[in-house]
């Protein structure tokens, strides 16, 4: 019998964490000899950052001196100190006036605030990579949480530190100017395929949060693998978060939709004439598009995030698709519901900004459309309807007239669009068409435009 030899040896366990403390030093002495560099030294590094405990209580006290207005200096850091009760905690009178001698220049405080955040960085590496260890020794552990809680771990690692998150004027005037030159030479949106959506509200936005919501039967996920399926083969990466559905029947719906299939035939094993041929040809293209489906029941936002995260490293992605918000498995299951879909669509969005992309998320809307004269969806109608508005950029609601009136003949085939909130642009109601044999939408646009690229 093979037996493997330790992965991790005490020797390293035991060394002595990374630190700088003539670096965290030279931060207390900087700020003792010119207050000003606090403003810039804060947006850096946080009072946990210092490995010597003396150092870190130092600098809280300074941020709150600073913050309050008052001056900063041996004479005043002393006094605040005494009445605080840890001026013997630091190292008294001495170790103060060593501290504020041991600068070299003031005017380095950022170069050594930078040193004493990339030693915290490296000692929070250290930290998660022991917690990792921990967790993957535990006999009741779950290997899919586990990788899911390092991946959030090493995350937050990655993002140690505080930099300034304010951008000047110059910068942010720059930048408008910029966006504005290039709107004429392309657009920012991803494309639906939609033509009208898209040629009057520019398509799906990087870093926003664009929420698709509708009753059961109104095709929200029909219309979200459309969307998938129009990027996807022009080599913009799409994740698919399918909590309903395999991704069998998701790409069989994609075939379909694409090759003019009536999707129940191929289900009752009828297929007629060119049917089988023309999905074939259309399953030769979609072999190398760009597009990733994640099929599990039970799927939170880290799972997410995980996937995202590595296909945005290996391939490059444009956009990631939830089906649906109802079935995401919250990170609580303690707190209230609608905590629960604040906590899931706050970190929906947090995602898109992350990785700059278009989160779609389709949604349920609640009974209360049922009760309404025209059927209408409104904002009211989202299921815990406050967090859900409040975090998305987009709202829009898929509608199908024909589903409450099914006997009537000119209903037949109708659908809307209806955006309405757009956080950055104009709402509007689009007039679509809809084949319930293939499961597809078109915009009935005029003759002669095409979808956008």
């Amino acid at each position: 019998m093979t037996v493997r030899t330790k992965l991790i040896g005490p020797e390293i366990l035991d060394r002595l964490p990374p630190q700088d403390l003539d670096a965290e030093r030279s931060v207390l002495g900087s700020i003792l000899l010119k207050q000003d560099v606090l403003d810039e030294v804060a947006g850096i590094v946080t009072a946990g950052d210092f490995y010597a405990e003396a150092h870190g209580r130092l600098f809280s006290h300074v941020v709150t001196m600073h913050e309050a207005g008052q001056p900063i200096d041996v004479v005043t850091l002393k006094d605040r100190l005494t009445r605080e009760g840890d001026f013997e905690a630091i190292g008294g009178a001495a170790y103060l006036a060593e501290v504020a001698q041991s600068v070299p220049y003031a005017a380095n405080a950022v170069h050594y605030a930078n040193i004493v955040r990339d030693k915290a960085k490296l000692r929070s590496v250290i930290h998660t990579g022991s917690a990792m260890v921990r967790d993957a020794y535990d006999p009741a552990g779950n290997a899919d949480d586990v990788l899911a809680r390092a991946e959030e771990a090493l995350s937050r690692a990655e993002e140690h530190g505080r930099q300034s998150d304010a951008i000047d004027a110059a910068t942010a005037v720059d930048g408008a100017i910029r966006q504005a030159q290039q709107s004429g030479e392309h657009r920012r949106g991803l494309p639906t395929g939609l033509v009208d959506f898209d040629r009057q509200l520019g398509g799906l936005f990087p870093g926003e949060l664009i929420v698709l919501a509708a009753r059961p039967r109104m095709g929200k996920t029909s219309l979200g693998i459309q969307v998938m399926a129009h990027n996807a083969p022009r080599d913009r990466g799409v994740l698919f978060a399918s909590l309903e559905m395999s991704a069998t029947e998701l790409t069989t719906r994609m075939l379909c939709s694409r090759a003019g299939v009536d999707s129940n035939r191929l289900r009752t094993g009828s297929l007629e004439g060119d049917d089988l041929a023309a999905l074939e040809r259309e399953a030769a293209e979609l072999r190398g598009a760009a597009f990733w489906v994640v099929d599990r029941p039970s799927l939170t936002t880290a799972d997410m995030r995980r996937e995202a995260r590595r296909l945005h490293r290996r391939s490059g992605l444009a956009l990631l698709v939830v089906d649906y918000l109802q079935r995401v498995t919250p990170a609580d299951v303690r707190v209230k519901r609608y905590e629960q879909v604040g906590q899931i669509t706050g970190e929906l969005k947090r995602l898109a900004r992350e990785f700059n992309v278009p989160v779609l998320l389709l949604a349920q809307l609640n009974r209360e459309v049922e009760a309404t004269a025209d059927h209408r969806p409104r904002l009211s109608h989202l299921r815990e309807s406050g967090d859900i508005e409040q975090d998305a950029d987009v709202v829009a609601f898929l509608h199908r007239p024909e589903v409450y009136k099914p006997d009537d003949a000119d209903l037949h085939g109708q659908a809307a669009l209806i955006v309405e909130k757009n956080r950055n642009g104009p709402t509007s109601r689009f007039e679509l068409s809809w084949d319930e044999t293939t499961t597809t939408f078109w915009t009935p646009a005029p003759a002669g435009l095409a979808p956008l690229f």
